[in-house]
């Protein structure tokens, strides 16, 4: 449990440096329950990520690069 935890604040630390890289909000590079998601699923690839609902190839193409790094 203290690893899923630690995993969470390291997706968020990166997200919140995607979304200011990128002039979006957070939530735009994804939600906190998608973030939760990434943590617990651990997506090795754009495919992967893509089965998190919500997230999908618009989502992607929208914030791509970026996701990359969180996978």
């Amino acid at each position: 449990m203290a690893q899923l935890l630690l995993l969470i604040k390291y997706l968020r630390d990166e997200r919140k440096k995607l979304a200011e890289q990128a002039g979006i909000p957070v939530y735009a590079v994804v939600t906190n329950a998608q973030l939760a998601q990434i943590a617990v699923e651990k997506p090795k690839s754009i495919s992967e990520l893509s089965k998190i609902e919500g997230i999908c190839f618009t989502h992607y193409s929208r914030i791509c690069p970026y996701c990359n790094k969180l996978l």
